[in-house]
């Protein structure tokens, strides 16, 4: 083969091989990978997978990306906490690639259940209405006000007790608003009753009910994560009649109250004559 021949088709195998280096690469290029939003609120975010309130667990991808509520990175955002809401961004296998983290419910895009399957736990049933499943140990902030009646003196201090701390009487102390009003601070579970009574310090001062008998405990059932204010009221204590101010009335004629009952005559009451 002469010279000539051999560089023309050398050059004719070099352009069939850079045609068929660009129809392959053509062929070979991997389409956009499918992705899907959901707004949801947040229970947990920790080491790499993310728990929302509905029971679901889902896997975050290694460089999961952070963003406003504007959906826009920033890097001031602060670590996911508990009752963010969030808009979650799956790719096709189900790891989320995205978290938004905002203050208030996105609106929704696609349905939660869309993304059920990709759930490493299946989420428990859910009751009708706002609630969150009881099976999580988490809590919420609550402020309890309570108004104590007339009888309360002054002085005295006013506490709470609870069936988490065995119903001791001394055990959660509230700090006073004015005369007649108090308020304490706590963190209750969520989605289990919180029973408690208010006491002045001891097991004789229970709160009692507006008949005067004692009243069983107060329950507080916690549904969702917002902050609670619970507004009480104290009708009477148990040691009322010992705490009062006033005397107890004279029930027997005496010779400083010959006549305790008004409605009888007086009785003449004469030192005993010596025999």
């Amino acid at each position: 083969m002469s010279r000539r021949v051999r560089t023309v088709v050398f050059a004719w195998l070099a352009v069939a091989a850079l045609a068929l280096n660009g129809l392959t690469t053509r062929d070979v290029r991997p389409a956009a990978a499918a992705t899907t939003q959901v707004a949801a609120q947040l229970v947990s975010y920790e080491k790499g997978y993310v728990l929302l309130t509905g029971g679901e667990v889902f896997k975050t991808a290694p460089n999961l990306a952070l963003l406003d509520a504007a959906g826009a990175p920033a890097k001031s955002i602060p670590k996911p906490r508990l009752g963010d809401f969030v808009r979650l961004t799956f790719d096709e296998s189900g790891v989320i690639t995205e978290m938004a983290i905002g203050n208030v419910p996105f609106a929704p895009v696609t349905p939660l259940a869309a993304v059920a399957r990709f759930s490493l736990l299946a989420p428990p049933p859910q009751p009708t209405g706002p609630t969150l499943t009881q099976q999580r140990n988490e809590r919420v902030r609550v402020a309890f006000v309570v108004q104590v009646p007339t009888t309360t003196l002054p002085g005295d201090d006013i506490y709470m007790q609870t069936g988490e701390t065995g119903w001791n009487p001394l055990a959660i102390r509230l700090d006073r608003i004015d005369t007649q009003h108090f308020r304490v601070v706590l963190d209750v579970p969520l989605g289990s009753p919180f029973r408690y009574l208010y006491t002045r310090g001891n097991s004789q001062s229970v709160e009692h009910g507006a008949n005067g008998l004692q009243r069983p405990p107060r329950a507080l059932l916690v549904r969702d994560l917002t902050l609670h204010v619970v507004q009480d009221k104290v009708e009477h204590w148990g040691d009322e009649a010992g705490n009062s101010t006033l005397s107890s009335p004279q029930t027997t004629p005496s010779p400083f109250n010959p006549a305790p009952y008004p409605n009888l005559p007086p009785v003449k009451i004469n030192p005993a004559v010596p025999r």
